[in-house]
């Protein structure tokens, strides 16, 4: 049976952000969901989320400055970043800095899923 956690959505993309919603709860998760990266470093720093997925480039941060403010603050979270783009140089970066998994758009379900299980199995 698959350990279920609390999970951090955050993308630019509503039909995303919906869809995945949706499909994470169905699995038992709890999702919290937002388009705002600033909400979601305040909610990161006021809650215990076990996972956080993120798109990597979203509106007033990108996924390096993420990395940096929640490692700041003391965030051990995982953080699965989702990019629109196969950016080689944005993957090893992200994944230097501790980044738990980067996934390319459009995201495959079975891989998204193996993801979040792989991680709750650490947070749980």
């Amino acid at each position: 049976m698959n350990k279920q956690g609390t999970i951090l959505l955050a993308d630019k993309d509503d039909e995303f952000r919906w869809f995945w919603t949706d499909r994470l709860e169905r699995e038992g998760h709890r999702v919290v969901a937002t388009n705002d990266v600033k909400i979601v470093v305040d909610m990161i720093s006021d809650n215990d989320f076990d996972l956080v997925i993120i798109e990597e480039l979203m509106p007033g941060m990108n996924g390096n400055e993420f990395m940096k403010e929640i490692r700041k603050r003391g965030i051990d979270a995982p953080v699965v970043f989702v990019a629109s783009h196969g950016d080689v140089d944005a993957y090893m970066d992200l994944m230097n800095r501790g980044a738990f998994e980067y996934i390319n758009k459009p995201v495959e379900e079975e891989k998204i899923l193996s993801v979040v299980e792989r991680a709750m199995e650490l947070r749980v």
